[in-house]
């Protein structure tokens, strides 16, 4: 059978005429996307969602050498004062985050933020914490009110944008790296960067 496959706007169809499944999706970014516009569509959102008390995830996955690393990061060892059109979506993230929350506090004088960062990956089914590279082979628990977490994993304060790219980086060059076919740089794990926002704000002598 002769496989037929097409991409639209929001959808694509894989398979054979007769049998083809058909996915719909929210986008599709193709090579004349620029980073500002992956961004503008997926961190920007992500962020106002983060600030205003929920869960964001930017997730990817592909096969060796598809660009995840550039979609995430952009170039490499890129600095965080470069405003190269192809930062990627960390940076551009965590750039909108921190100018949100210098809006809140401009906004009331009475509100406090607290940052902090943690750097995970897991390596033939072993979580490592790349922040502490001696903590090896942690394990993932679950609690009522912190819900499912990784014990013993080190979370930094993070002070601002620099300090933020800068504890990446950091964790970036801890990670598990070995050769495929494909990519001889290629990194053999998958890694975590997680983010963690707390605020509270004092209304009446009340926090």
């Amino acid at each position: 059978k002769e496989t037929v496959s097409f991409i639209s706007e929001q959808s694509v169809g894989i398979g054979a005429s007769k049998e083809m499944e058909t996915f719909t999706l929210d986008k599709f970014f193709g090579p004349g996307n620029t980073q500002k516009e992956e961004y503008d569509f997926i961190g920007k959102s992500t962020i106002q969602d983060v600030i205003t008390g929920n869960y964001g995830t930017i997730f990817a996955y592909g096969q060796t050498g598809a660009g995840k690393s550039f979609s995430i990061v952009g170039p490499a060892n890129i600095e965080v004062t470069q405003q190269s059109p192809d930062r990627g979506l960390l940076p551009r993230s965590l750039e909108f985050m921190f100018e949100c929350i210098k809006k809140e506090i401009k906004r009331s004088a009475g509100i406090e933020f607290l940052v902090k960062a943690s750097f995970l990956e897991i390596y033939n089914e072993q979580i490592n914490d790349l922040l502490s590279p001696d903590m090896k082979n942690l394990s993932v628990r679950e609690d009522e009110k912190k819900g499912v977490y990784v014990e013993g994993s080190c979370e930094e304060t993070v002070m601002g944008l620099q300090e933020a790219i800068e504890i990446f980086e950091r964790g970036i060059r801890n990670r598990h790296v070995g050769a495929t076919l494909m990519n001889k740089e290629s990194s053999r794990s998958h890694s975590i960067f997680t983010i963690t926002i707390e605020s509270k704000e004092k209304q009446d002598s009340i926090w």
